[in-house]
């Protein structure tokens, strides 16, 4: 007696820790660039594969300038504008069933607005005895 049994994999991978969503603030140093590096962890597991498939999509104010989204390891890391930004995390295995966890990550701004005044000036009004009482002021901002 001969016969062929076909063992399929329908079990979709399962986020056990997904990232909590996170309020973090801008940098503390003053340096005005309006974002923050963000590592948060994750832990995702599956009945047959090992090492899952794992990417990620941005919904909302999404990342400062060039950066990007780094996947290592049960960690993502990212440098976010100011904003909330939604986060899709996807895990695939090699069956094709796929997982999914949402959160967010929002960035405020706490960086107190910073200004360079120019030194006090004096000035005379209508050196040409014009009379109008107006003065010319130049300065930089």
């Amino acid at each position: 007696c001969e016969f062929t049994v076909e063992v399929t994999d329908d079990e979709v991978p399962i986020f056990t820790i997904c990232p909590i969503s996170v309020t973090e603030v801008t940098s503390t140093g003053g340096t005005g660039d309006n974002s923050a590096a963000v590592v948060l962890s994750y832990t995702v597991i599956d009945n047959a594969d090992r090492d899952l498939a794992i990417t990620y999509s941005t919904a909302g104010v999404t990342l400062a300038g060039d950066a990007s989204i780094t996947v290592r390891d049960g960690s993502l890391s990212g440098t976010f504008a100011v904003g909330v930004t939604t986060m899709t995390a996807t895990a695939r295995d090699d069956a094709g069933n796929s997982a999914h966890c949402v959160f967010t990550v929002e960035v405020t701004d706490d960086e107190v607005p910073m200004i360079s005044c120019p030194q006090t000036q004096s000035h005379v009004t209508s050196t040409g005895g014009t009379g109008d009482g107006l003065a010319t002021v130049t300065f930089t901002a």
